[in-house]
């Protein structure tokens, strides 16, 4: 009977560290692919907010107020994403042999989690703020493209490495 206990207990814990560390590998894997996924330089977001005013046909008022948004926002994302950084360095640092591996990556892994909590928050934040700003005519040109890059296949493997043809959907 204490045997058994021991073993269930030993079990419990071997089922603890693997979702701490699967949740810390999938918030790791989220992270970068939020930081990858997004259009890369500086030059690269001007010229993409560049082409997406245009194809919205945003009024000079609607640019400047576009532009100070997304200045705004990468200001405030670049703290969020020099967080993240840090938080997967000290993930990386840690020594697996140490007693309190388990609890080190575990607190690791709810920073790192509130960490994408706040960027996906931040996002969404200026989300709002740009289709605040739009007409209703812009905003349904902005709901046309986006299920016209759904359509495409773009984030969701369609890229220059794949053909699009994943079955896991």
């Amino acid at each position: 009977m204490n045997e058994q206990k021991v073993i269930k207990r030993e079990s419990g814990l071997k089922t603890v560290v693997f979702f701490v560390i699967a949740s810390a590998l999938f918030i790791t894997g989220a992270n970068m692919a939020y930081a990858f996924g997004g259009h890369g330089s500086e030059k690269n977001m001007e010229r993409h907010s560049q082409r997406i005013a245009e194809k919205l046909n945003l009024s000079d008022s609607q640019r400047d107020q576009f532009k100070q948004i997304h200045e705004q926002g990468r200001a405030e994302a670049k703290g969020i994403h020099e967080a993240m950084q840090k938080n997967r360095e000290a993930l990386q640092n840690l020594d697996p042999s140490a007693k309190n591996y388990v609890k080190q990556v575990a607190v690791l892994a709810n920073e790192k989690a509130e960490l994408v909590k706040q960027m996906v928050t931040h996002k969404s934040e200026i989300r709002a703020e740009v289709h605040a700003m739009l007409t209703p005519e812009q905003r349904e040109k902005t709901k046309a493209m986006k299920m016209e890059r759904k359509g495409k296949g773009k984030r969701s493997g369609d890229g220059p490495r794949g053909k699009g043809d994943c079955k896991n959907r």
